[in-house]
Parts: C-alpha cells; sequence; structure tokens
C-alpha cells in the first residue's frame, strides 16, 4: 500500500507507521510486515513530514494464511493515522476489486493502419 503524504502546514507532522493497520476481509488488523521509504528516517517506525514536505511511504502487508495468493482477496480497508500540530487525524479509506473485461469492443478503428481498405476509402474516408 503506497501512502503519499504532503504537509503544507508551518508545523511539523508525524506518522507512526505501526498505526497504519491493513483489514483484509474479515481477517481482523495487521500493521505493516515491512516499510520502505525513499528517505532514511533515524526514528522508525516514526517519521516526520516537516513543513511543505511531502513523504511517499510503502507499506507491506502480509497474506491471511488461508489466502493462496492476492487474487481472493475482494476488499481491504486501510485504517492511517496522521499527527499533526493540532490533532490526531484517523481515517479509514476502502478498496474493493472489481473484475474488468479484458475482451472490451473497441470503440474507433486502429488509427496506426491507414492503408485504404475498401474501394480505396481508408478509416478517415479518402
Amino acid at each position: 500500500m503506497r501512502i503519499e503524504i504532503t504537509n503544507n502546514q508551518t508545523e511539523s507532522w508525524t506518522l507512526n507507521t505501526a498505526d497504519q493497520t491493513l483489514s483484509i476481509g474479515d481477517q481482523g488488523k495487521s500493521s505493516p510486515a515491512y516499510i520502505n521509504l525513499e528517505t532514511k528516517e533515524k526514528e522508525l517506525p516514526l517519521i516526520t513530514i516537516h513543513p511543505k514536505e511531502k513523504k511517499t511511504v510503502d507499506l507491506y502487508y502480509t497474506l491471511p494464511e488461508d489466502s493462496k495468493n492476492e487474487t481472493e482477496i475482494s476488499k481491504v480497508q486501510l485504517s492511517w493515522r496522521v499527527q499533526t500540530a493540532d490533532q490526531k487525524i484517523h481515517e479509514t479509506t476502502s478498496f474493493e476489486r472489481i473484475e474488468v473485461s479484458p475482451n472490451q469492443p473497441h470503440l474507433y478503428p486502429p488509427v496506426a493502419n491507414t492503408r485504404s481498405w475498401w474501394n480505396g476509402w481508408n478509416y478517415f474516408g479518402w
């Protein structure tokens, strides 16, 4: 799960990576098993986001023991918390897997093939 945090305030914010929990189906909540950052933090699991700074954090979670692969997961919820100078913000964001058919019909003919294909006319009518 990738989180991007932009601090447009005048005070620093703190993100505790242990507080960023993921719920997979009805398996309960889990904390990240691995964390990847663009910058090195001295005080992990705490990450400081300074004023006018943007940080990207990749959080990796383990699959539930009864899941054979990630395609079996249809819904996850990320509960995230950020400590600002004034308050602790806590929100939950839900993600749901949707199936997309790879055989969608094309609305337009391919533009790359402009050779004549019927009585000297091509796709653009000349």
